[in-house]
């Protein structure tokens, strides 16, 4: 008694089972043997901070994300495969055109709490074709994950002969007062959905040569190793590390240099900060005082999550990406640096 029987959702290669409950149900649980731990279903947001409009190269600024450097050494991802966890991406955008070879959706819907499942015909679960296209509602980031995985594998990405599986985990709230910026629905990912995503992606092991697994998403913050707080995910993490399949994480972009944002903190994935080139003209601190003239000096983004247990830095500010409608644009988040890494 006490729980939502349409909420249940199980896992295949994971010990863990979803379900939604109130307080009687909560303490069945709590009082069952055959339960051993119980976790809330924590929810995770797009790593992105912002996005500048405009077309092309004729932006100012912007980061140099290595890719010359990528194409000098040879590498381009030929016959690699990278899952992005996200909110779907536009296989028919110019830059990934032909790429996606496998898509996949998972969503969560709660009528009376205004939560809509983004998945074809509203399921809560879908691996047929097309499940992973973005999500179409205006100004909530639906374009997020396009972006991600232009920067991952599209055709002037890190790499561009890799080819993607879109896994879509967000779900849609619709709460004017509750979504940022006054907007009246927004987007996020619990930790159930993208539980199930991580699952699926594991099981394409045998069907392509994953690389990584790219999670662009950020939830809770929570300082130092969250193996205990986020077991769960620690779980799946270490499942598809057993396939040999890296997962790669938005460290966050909460400016902490205390904390990382979950799944980054899970100690078996592969967290990933931000950090920005700026022009200098002064070298402060050599013998005889300050060496004067212009450099660059790398440092760490001030919106970057930069806890001591941080694996790597990439590029992640005033990035270009594709945007809405066509075009491209720039947007700074450790969500791009995340891609860069996988």
């Amino acid at each position: 008694e006490g729980y939502d029987s349409a909420s249940v959702k199980s896992y295949q290669h994971l010990p863990l089972l979803a379900v939604r409950v109130n307080a009687a149900g909560l303490a069945s649980l709590a009082q069952s043997s055959a339960v051993i731990d119980i976790f809330e279903d924590a929810i995770s947001l797009p790593a992105q901070t912002e996005s500048a409009t405009g077309a092309g190269s004729t932006l100012p600024g912007g980061a140099d994300i290595g890719i010359a450097q990528v194409r000098r050494s040879g590498l381009s991802g030929i016959h690699q495969t990278i899952a992005v966890l996200d909110t779907g991406i536009d296989k028919a955008h110019p830059s990934l055109a032909g790429k996606v070879v496998a898509e996949g959706c998972f969503s969560s819907a709660s009528p009376e709490e205004g939560i809509q499942s983004v998945c074809p015909a509203g399921t809560g679960a879908s691996r047929e074709a097309d499940a992973g296209l973005p999500c179409q509602i205006d100004g909530t980031g639906c374009e997020h994950g396009t972006q991600v995985a232009s920067i991952a594998a599209g055709r002037n990405g890190v790499a561009p002969e890799a080819s993607l599986i879109a896994v879509k985990v967000v779900s849609r709230l619709d709460a004017p007062g509750v979504c940022p910026e006054g907007t009246n629905s927004c987007l996020f990912a619990f930790d159930s959905d993208l539980l199930q995503g991580l699952e699926y992606v594991y099981e394409l092991r045998e069907r392509f040569r994953i690389a990584a697994a790219n999670i662009s998403l950020a939830g809770p913050l929570l300082e130092s190793n969250c193996d205990a707080e986020a077991a769960p995910l620690r779980l799946a993490v270490e499942l598809l590390e057993g396939a040999n399949i890296a997962t790669i994480a938005a460290a966050g972009n909460d400016g902490s240099s205390a904390a990382l944002s979950s799944p980054a903190c899970v100690s078996s994935a592969i967290s990933v900060g931000s950090f920005s080139t700026v022009t200098s003209n002064a070298l402060p601190g050599l013998p005889g005082g300050v060496l004067t003239g212009i450099t660059q000096v790398e440092q760490v983004s001030a919106f970057s999550n930069s806890a001591e247990e941080l694996d790597l830095l990439a590029p992640g500010q005033d990035v270009l990406v594709p945007a809405i409608g066509g075009g491209e644009t720039r947007a700074s988040g450790t969500s791009f640096s995340a891609a860069s890494v996988a």
